[in-house]
């Protein structure tokens, strides 16, 4: 039923849902993310995005240089292209809350990988 509301949202106004969804996200992000240390970061953003979305099977997240990482998410076979479209958003505004920015991306029914980048890394 969710998808079907998502999807009747996102064809009547697409922007103001694909917004909606990444501000409240933002506000996630900075209520319930903006203390999570550097040395746990992975282990805590993989676990908020776990409880999130329950339609989320897979979710992996790698340090791949200092500041730069790779996630993959792989959520249920059903989920549409365009609700896969709102929880992309709704990553990258919780990112961006963290002061991360997300570099490039691929969005498939049901499939995100991104790779994202803090903005202000810690300094040594």
């Amino acid at each position: 039923m969710w998808y079907n509301a998502s999807n009747i949202i996102y064809k009547k106004n697409k922007e103001e849902w694909l917004n909606q969804a990444y501000e409240k996200a933002k506000w996630y992000g900075k209520v319930f993310l903006s203390k999570i240390p550097e040395d746990t970061f992975i282990e805590m953003f993989r676990d908020a995005l776990n409880k999130l979305f329950l339609d989320c099977n897979e979710i992996s997240i790698e340090k791949e240089e200092k500041d730069t990482y790779n996630l993959i998410a792989i959520f249920s076979p059903e989920m549409p292209l365009q609700h896969t479209f709102v929880i992309m958003r709704m990553i990258e505004g919780m990112l961006n809350s963290l002061e991360y920015a997300i570099i490039k991306f691929t969005v498939e029914q049901g499939y995100i990988s991104m790779m994202f980048r803090c903005l202000h890394p810690p300094e040594k």
